[in-house]
């Protein structure tokens, strides 16, 4: 039995993976966001951010064949309609009383020219994402 569930495991896996198309950025092997905290003081932090890739998953849309992307350790859109895009996150500490404000530094970006597909929304999770269509 122990040999079935196994077995089982790896063709999921294997399936799931095969499925998947690493896009490189800064490294060929996949690999997750690298966050580095540069500075940090009462009144100000400082984080560099490293995205190394990304995954595309292919599926078929109303508007025809768009991609999913995907990052490890990050989590989609929930609106529905809009770019499945990863949301990065970062953890800070802002004291209650603290007022703030986020400003981008610096930013080294690619163009890559692909179809993104739309979030499905968020929905409970006794619906099977499958019978959720995408919707622009």
């Amino acid at each position: 039995m122990r040999k079935h569930i196994l077995t089982a495991l790896l063709v999921m896996l294997t399936v799931v993976t095969f499925g998947q198309q690493w896009v490189a950025i800064k490294s060929d092997a996949p690999s997750t966001i690298q966050t580095t905290l540069v500075a940090s003081s009462e009144n100000q932090i400082t984080v560099n951010m490293q995205v190394p890739g990304f995954y595309t998953f292919e599926v078929t849309t109303p508007r025809g064949e768009a991609n999913i992307i995907s990052v490890p350790r990050t989590v989609s859109t929930a609106a529905a309609g809009e770019p499945n895009l990863p949301m990065i996150a970062v953890p800070a500490i802002i004291g209650d009383q603290q007022h703030y404000s986020i400003r981008l530094i610096d930013a080294q970006y690619t163009d890559f020219q692909m179809e993104v597909a739309p979030s499905k929304g968020d929905f409970p999770r006794t619906i099977n994402p499958d019978d959720v269509p995408y919707t622009y």
